[in-house]
């Protein structure tokens, strides 16, 4: 019983995360994803990321924060002029500042979204009686998991982004056209009102996301562990039934034993 409840988990964890595979290629291959505007290039990558963190797991953030990092690396070959700039100084550390930072974010936003549970099941005892105060929490954490997401994002890449290719020409003149001497500064103003915006937009379609549909991803592994549970109970009841029936016919038991 435990590992067909365990083999049911599996498979619906892994369906779950290739549909969430499946929604960053299509925002990878449409306008969904990369939104290029005047001045700013937005991106809603790490929305499908977070909900997937949240609902599934750390594991699964980890995979799909690779999903992601994937996607941000093909960028730089079909439409992003950044992109394209940092694969012609050095191919291996623009894929590194592409893939690594997305990929710990992923894994990052699931832990923080599991200590946050663990924190708030701690705080709050669920006795009946408090239970505004837990859907206040329960919202309250999921907010700070899908924010945190876009922020990590953006930490991460910002700071692989330094670390990498600070010191060559191409970021040299971005610092010099911003008019900023020191790496903090070209971040904040290198990131800017974009990085406000995807925080935002992350904050709130993610909270509404992943607030509504943990209840739904809950329910659906309780009630199909609970249907596998009666089924595992009522076959050995039917067998002793069959039994019971062809011990009273004698028709029934001459027939099974001509068939064995």
């Amino acid at each position: 019983m435990t590992s067909n409840r365990k083999k049911h988990s599996t498979i619906f964890f892994i369906s779950y995360t290739a549909l969430f595979i499946a929604i960053i290629v299509i925002m990878t291959f449409t306008p969904i994803g990369y939104i290029k505007l005047p001045g700013l290039e937005l991106t809603l990558m790490c929305i499908p990321v977070a909900v997937g963190a949240i609902l599934l797991g750390p594991i699964e953030g980890l995979i799909l924060g690779l999903s992601f990092g994937l996607s941000s690396f093909i960028q730089c070959f079909t439409g992003s002029a950044f992109g394209a700039a940092l694969l012609s100084i050095n191919p291996f550390l623009c894929a590194v500042t592409c893939i690594l930072p997305r990929t710990i974010m992923g894994l990052l936003t699931g832990l923080i979204f599991k200590g946050l549970k663990k924190l708030t099941s701690f705080i709050i005892v669920d006795d009946g009686r408090n239970i505004h105060v837990k859907r206040t929490f329960h919202v309250l954490i999921h907010a700070v998991a899908n924010i945190s997401a876009a922020l990590l994002n953006t930490l991460l890449f910002m700071g692989t982004l330094c670390l990498c290719f600070y010191n060559t020409d191409y970021i040299q003149e971005m610092v010099s056209s911003l008019g900023v001497n020191n790496v903090f500064m070209f971040c904040v103003l290198f990131v800017g009102i974009q990085g406000l915006i995807e925080a935002c937009i992350n904050l709130s379609v993610g909270t509404i996301i992943t607030s509504s549909l943990e209840r739904l991803v809950h329910k659906t592994l309780t009630v199909t562990s609970f249907s596998k549970k009666k089924i595992a109970h009522a076959s050995p009841i039917k067998e002793k039934e069959e039994d019971l029936k062809s011990q009273k016919n004698p028709k029934i038991l001459l027939n099974n034993t001509e068939n064995n």
